[in-house]
């Protein structure tokens, strides 16, 4: 009841200050210092032990970025605290700093968005550095045409996790025509599906030695089934976007025209064509699909203008109902259907942090 509290209080509290420039500073602030506050300072994540291994017996064949950073803490007496603090920090700005490209919303979308990755968004740090960087790439690649800057974080982001070039699946779509998309996007699910299975056919052996492909085969496999109970919802969330996209452009069709518009569309469903290879692997899903949430839900706030009241105000119960309904099904239905779920990572990760020890727990 405390956090609900807390909660309607902060989004109340932003959405006044949003209206103010200087608000808008200090709800980045707060914003940036509640979540910093929560997952830096966490005792226990599931991967720690790996990272505890990598500071001081970093692979040869690890992202560059790590090995420069685990060289510079151990140099200088520091462990895995320090780590966690370090990439957190950063990779929390570029997650704000990709949001405010786009809403003012910034404490309701950040609220909700790592709400629904929070496991992985406390543990996966190389990739969630390198996540934000590679989305900021393709905004000034696509809206901003800043190639260099682009090309800054594009690099970065594959310094931090070389698995993020499987965004090259999704560049392609910024350059077909919205009318001829969904057939594209099944297209290449059926595609990326198909090579997929070929590659698990064969094995591993002739891959072992080039790095992207083995990739795929170091990460957790999963049944068929697991990947279909696992990432299901997320499909029926593409399939809203792609209806609301309809609606939005017979509204106003110029929106076609704004390249904001087009990037948080492509963003927000491209990300479909990986599923036939989550259903197999689905570290591949957890990555590339679970956190596309966020470009889902900038999208439905971004085209909200372009309705009337009453419509907004469905369009905001239809979303929101989705939204909720994907937080059961994450938190309570998998935890009854499954003999281990998240869940009892997430308690003792929350329950590992000083801060919600000192403030709540």
């Amino acid at each position: 009841m405390f956090l609900l509290i807390v909660s309607i209080f902060l989004i109340i509290l932003t959405t006044f200050l949003e209206k103010f420039k200087l608000g808008k500073i200090i709800n980045f602030i707060v914003v940036y210092a509640i979540i910093f506050a929560i997952v830096g300072y966490v005792e226990f994540t599931p991967d720690k032990e790996f990272y505890i291994y990598w500071l001081y017996d970093t692979p040869e064949s690890i992202e560059p970025f790590f090995r420069i950073t685990a060289d510079y803490l151990v140099k200088h007496e520091y462990a895995f605290p320090e780590l966690q603090l370090f990439f957190t920090f950063i990779y929390t700005f570029l997650l704000l700093f990709l949001i405010t490209r786009f809403s003012e919303k910034i404490f309701i979308i950040s609220l909700l968005y790592v709400g629904t990755i929070f496991l992985f968004y406390v543990t996966q740090l190389r990739y969630f550095m390198g996540y934000y960087a590679i989305c900021l790439g393709l905004y000034y690649l696509y809206v901003k045409k800043n190639y260099f800057t682009a090309a800054l974080f594009m690099a970065f982001g594959i310094a931090n996790h070389y698995g993020l070039v499987l965004f090259a699946v999704i560049i392609p779509f910024f350059y077909i025509k919205p009318d001829k998309l969904i057939s594209r996007l099944f297209t290449v699910t059926v595609i990326v599906l198909g090579v997929t299975s070929i590659l698990l056919l064969l094995g591993t052996t002739s891959f072992s030695q080039i790095r992207f492909v083995a990739y795929f085969f170091s990460e957790l496999q999963s049944t068929f089934l697991g990947g279909l109970l696992t990432f299901l919802p997320y499909a029926g969330i593409v399939y809203m976007i792609y209806r609301l996209h309809i609606m939005v452009v017979n509204i106003n069709p110029e929106i076609l025209k704004d390249r904001k518009y087009i990037f948080l569309l492509i963003m927000s469903i491209a990300n479909i064509t990986l599923i036939g290879a989550a259903l197999i692997i689905q570290v591949i899903g957890h990555r590339m699909i679970m956190t596309a949430t966020l470009f889902q839900l900038l999208y439905v706030f971004y085209i909200l203008p372009y309705f009337e009241k009453n419509e907004k105000f469905r369009l905001l119960a239809g979303f929101g109902g989705a939204i909720a309904f994907l937080y059961f099904y994450l938190y309570i239905f998998m935890d009854l259907i499954l003999e281990k779920s998240n869940n009892d990572d997430i308690i003792s990760v929350l329950k590992s942090s000083p801060v919600l020890n000192y403030f709540i727990l």
